[in-house]
């Protein structure tokens, strides 16, 4: 009975240990912090929320229970702050999961145990993870809202995100290597040394005709330059502010010009839009408008946009009258064309039209010319015909019985003939 005791506490024990998880750091490689498949986000309405983007699209929430790391002060009293945080193309390695509104996590299991590394504003990543990245310190975890922007786009995942789904992301930054620049709330030098950074790289690319690394390098800095945190607005001077306008100004009006470089004219109005929002009389965001509405046929738009750019006082004025006059003579020669085309579809409708006349009249005249046959051909097969009831005088002198139908015609017959011998008679006395 012992024995049997002690083999089923074995068992049990046996059980009970391979339920546990393991403490193998290469089958877990971080302790989970949410385990279940839904959660109740409740919670999220007792942390502080701080937008890091002007449009709301990415706000953070600060996780009480997670480790911050918002000053550290090395051995000699020197603030090592700026060192806590990831810069711009810091290459970053992080833990994250993400949820719905109703806390269903979004990523698969295994997902949520594997560290993702990837380069800060710079790889292809959910782009609300850049900017979620940028505001954690080394080792901190904190919950974001993503709108749909910032996450998979309005449309949605099939089977995993809803259209217009607001999505919740925990991120834990495991660590990073910083290069220059830095992306902080509060760091206007930081962001001024990215965006000169993201110009430079462009314009070498540029200079080098590899027109698509130089479009991915000022769309970095675009896009820095179109979120800036509500925290660094509120801080930075009107000075320091127009320097950041002017950055972003001459940024767009680079990556437009590299997208006509590259044929890509729809994404080119796009940077341009971003300029003239800024400054609706920039000379050569109005021109590359004109280049663009030009090569996208839009020709009278064209036109209007090269007259804008001369009156905004653009120096290459030539070359504005050049392309006007290009609209102009284009438009000219394609008003020509399609009077061409719409003339031969009228001719060819009004042959169509006349060779249908023409069928229809020798239709009706065949028509007419059977009807004459047949009418022809009754009257010869009545002319033929020797009526039944007709009988001739010998047969009225013979007693041939008829019928009184026959009556009338007999009788005019036996007095023509009664003439007639009458008159043969007469002239055989004489």
């Amino acid at each position: 009975m012992e024995a049997s005791k002690n083999s089923t506490t074995t068992q049990e024990t046996s059980q009970d240990t391979s339920s546990q998880p393991t403490n193998n750091i290469q089958d877990v490689p971080y302790k989970k912090v949410i385990e279940d498949e839904f959660i109740d986000m409740s919670f999220i309405q007792s942390l502080t929320a701080v937008p890091l983007t002007e449009d709301n699209g990415v706000t953070k929430y600060i996780d009480s229970n997670s480790t911050q790391k918002q000053d550290i002060s090395d051995q000699n009293g020197v603030s090592a702050k700026e060192e806590t945080k990831p810069k711009y193309r810091a290459r970053c390695r992080i833990l994250f999961e993400g949820r719905t509104e109703n806390g269903e996590l979004v990523e698969k299991e295994r997902q949520r145990k594997q560290l993702k590394a990837f380069k800060l504003m710079e790889d292809n990543m959910i782009k609300g993870i850049h900017y979620a990245t940028a505001s954690l310190n080394k080792g901190e975890t904190g919950w974001f809202r993503f709108t749909p922007e910032y996450h998979f786009g309005p449309q949605g995942v099939q089977d995993l995100v809803a259209p217009n789904a607001i999505l919740y992301y925990k991120i834990e930054l495991v660590d990073f290597t910083n290069e220059k620049g830095t992306l902080a709330n509060d760091d206007y030098d930081g962001r001024i040394v990215i965006f000169n950074e993201c110009r430079e790289k462009g314009n070498e690319a540029f200079q080098k005709k590899e027109y698509e690394r130089a479009l991915k390098e000022y769309k970095i800095g675009v896009n820095i330059t179109k979120n800036l945190p509500k925290e660094l607005l509120s801080k930075i001077t009107e000075e320091q502010s127009n320097v950041i306008k002017d950055l972003k100004l001459k940024l767009a009006n680079n990556a437009a010009m590299a997208c006509i470089k590259l044929n890509k004219y729809q994404e080119g109005l796009q940077f341009i839009n971003i300029v003239l929002s800024v400054d609706g009389k920039n000379a050569k965001a109005l021109f590359r408008k004109g280049q663009c509405e030009m090569e996208l046929g839009n020709l009278e738009q064209a036109r209007v946009s090269f007259e804008e750019s001369i009156n905004a006082g653009n120096p290459e004025k030539n070359e504005c009258l050049r392309n006007i006059h290009l609209c102009q003579r284009t438009r000219k020669t394609k008003a020509k064309d399609e009077g061409q085309v719409y003339k031969q579809i009228f001719e060819r409708m009004a042959a169509e039209e006349e060779k249908e006349l023409k069928e229809k009249k020798l239709q009706e005249k065949i028509e007419r010319k059977k009807e004459r046959e047949k009418l022809k051909n009754e009257g010869e097969d009545k002319g033929k015909e020797i009526p039944k009831n007709t009988v001739n005088v010998n047969q009225l002198l013979e007693g041939t019985v008829i019928d009184s139908q026959t009556t009338d015609f007999a009788q005019i017959q036996i007095s023509n003939d009664l003439d007639l011998s009458q008159k043969q008679s007469e002239g055989v006395k004489s």
